[in-house]
Order: structure tokens, then sequence, then C-alpha cells
């Protein structure tokens, strides 16, 4: 799939390891153990095609791989590499190597993103505890901002005008809120990194931020017009999405992320559940706070399980693709296959 972990597939495919304890929440969430722990997610292999509704059609295909240590620190992630190519044209293409200290938990993430250098250092204070994340791309530091929660789930993330919201329930994400701030610059806002953290895939996430952005404008040229009355510093909320996960399957992003603080993982991913992610919504909020147009609907409806662990995806995405000349609507419809591949112990110079 496109952005699976592949960033995602970014919400999507969910949680590994193995005695069957009940570990208490802080556990969960700062250690990362959790059930199967003698199973570590090594590979995976996305497939799709897909069919749109004025005649297009088309397919893709992806591969992540990971590499853990055998050396000091024993079973860490060492690096990944994640590519996917669609039309036979380059889709995207994400490779890292992973640092840790002295306890260790992740110092730094290091790599390639679709073309970008970009390093993430881990901040920790006196006491060990997860503070946060430096992210620099192309040696230039942003200016982004999380806010984190006693038990280590990310809370929100915020970076040029955009904010996300995460709503948990347990170990879970229920719901993405995403807001925006309608006295940022428009061309400040395009840019932000918050765009890029939401969104069932590459595809998807393309498609809200068109969106987002498009709602942005409304709200700046209804303030312009002065129809708003409040502040425009104000957060207005502007699209919601909503997670299901199924409780049977544990996630098997959990195991690369063993190390990684709190509810992040490999990638800036900042929202990881414990249980397999199968239904993605996406729908935008009106000015009156009603729910407005759906922008996309994501299931894994179809999920064969060895021992709780995801092993076979079948997924379906469908989206509004934009319009035809005459100004019909054209839809998006794609399926697509998940296979992951697991190992025990570690992988690196291929032992």
């Amino acid at each position: 799939m496109k952005n699976i972990a592949f960033l995602i597939i970014m919400g999507l495919l969910i949680s590994i390891s193995c005695t069957k304890n009940e570990l208490s929440t802080n556990e969960q969430l700062e250690q990362r153990n959790d059930n199967h722990k003698n199973w570590k997610l090594a590979a995976l292999q996305g497939d799709w095609t897909y069919t749109t509704t004025d005649g297009g059609s088309g397919s893709g295909s992806g591969a992540l791989e990971y590499v853990y240590r055998c050396t000091r620190p024993l079973h860490r992630l060492k690096s990944m590499e994640d590519v996917a190519t669609e039309d036979g044209n380059p889709f995207y293409n994400y490779s890292r190597s992973m640092t840790y200290n002295s306890n260790w938990m992740i110092a730094t993430e290091e790599g390639v993103e679709n073309g970008e250098n970009v390093v993430r250092a881990f901040n920790y204070d006196a006491n060990g505890k997860w503070t946060g994340i430096t992210t620099s791309i192309n040696g230039v530091v942003l200016d982004d901002e999380m806010t984190i929660d006693p038990d280590g789930q990310v809370t929100s993330y915020t970076h040029d005008g955009v904010r996300l919201e995460y709503v948990w329930r347990g170990n879970n994400p229920r719901m993405i809120k995403t807001y925006v701030q309608p006295s940022v610059a428009m061309s400040k806002a395009q840019h932000s990194k918050a765009l890029g953290k939401i969104g069932f895939n590459k595809m998807a996430r393309s498609l809200v931020k068109v969106k987002i952005l498009e709602s942005l404008s409304e709200l700046q040229e209804k303030n312009k017009a002065n129809y708003r009355s409040k502040s425009t510093d104000e957060w207005v909320l502007v699209q919601i999405e909503e997670l299901e996960v199924d409780h049977k399957i544990v996630q098997p992003f959990i195991s690369p992320a063993n190390g990684y603080p709190g509810t992040t993982g490999d990638g800036g991913w900042l929202y990881r559940s414990k249980n397999y992610l199968i239904k993605f919504t996406d729908y935008l909020i009106n000015p009156d706070g009603s729910r407005g147009e759906q922008i996309f609907f994501a299931h894994n409806h179809t999920v064969a399980v060895d021992d709780n662990l995801p092993q076979n995806v079948i997924y379906s995405l469908n989206f509004p693709a934009g319009t035809d000349d005459d100004g019909n609507p054209i839809h998006w419809n794609e399926t697509g296959t998940i296979h992951y591949d697991y190992i025990s112990g570690c992988n690196e110079n291929g032992n």
C-alpha cells in the first residue's frame, strides 16, 4: 500500500510481541513491550490496483524491510528501507539508520526521505523521561511543537499554522482532529509538516492536504469580509479522522518501535496503537461545526492472522478524486494486499 509504515500505512498496520501477560499502561507505552515480543516485524510487501470512474486504472507495489542489531544494543532496530512505485514511477523512497543511548533508548534517526536529509533527535531529561523530538530537514531545525501526557501518549503536534490533536481510548488512537490558524500565511501552511502526518497513505495525505488548505483559504476569505467575529489567531477545527482497531490483533509495528519512547516509532510516527488499525474515515468539519464532506474511507477488511499477528491483509480505499472536464465527480477505488514477514532474534549482516 502506498504509505504503509510505509508510513503509515500510516495508521493501518499494527502490533507485535509474545507472552499474554497484561502490562500496565505505562509499561506498554514507555517500554513498548507487548504480546508476541519474541517475534519481530522484518518486512512487508504491498501491492495494489486502482480504477477511477472516468475510466482510469493503474497499479503499484512497495516493500518495507527492517534490520535488527545482533550486537549491543541487541535486537534494537538498526536501519530500515521503504520504497514503492506506481504505474512504473517512483512513489516514495525512505531509508533511515538509528543510534541509541546508554539506556538502549532511541537517540537519533538519520536518513533520506524522498530526497530530503532528515535527522530526528529524541530528547530526554536527567531522569531519562522522554521530553520530545528535535527534527531537522536539510540542516534546518523545524519550529514545531508536541505535547505528551504523563503516560507517553502524544496528544498534539503543531507546525506552521496546522495542529493535530490525538484522542486516545486506552492504548489506541480513536480520533485525529486537524485545526488551522486563519492568521497563518497560506505559503507557510502549505509546507506544514503536520499535513504529512495524517491520511491513510500518500495518496490520501495529498487529498487531505488539499482539502485542509481549501478550508483555511475559505476561513481567511471570511475573515477579510468580517464574516467571523472571533480572533483570527484562534485554532479552528476543519477535519477529523476517525480510527477503528481490532482488539484481537496486535500491531506489528510495535516490534521495530522497541526502544522508542511513548507512542512514537520510526519515521516520526506519533500515534502508534496497541491493536491493529482496520478502518480510517476522514471528513471535513463545516463552519457550523457539523460533519461535512467525507474525504476518504480506508478499510483493512480481510485480515488473516497467526497467533494474533496479522499475516495477510486485503484492504480497500475510496475517495473523491476531483471532477472531469464536464464537472462530473471522479471517484478513486483502490484494492490491495499487504503481507507481513516476521523473525525471532536479529538479522544484522544476514544473521
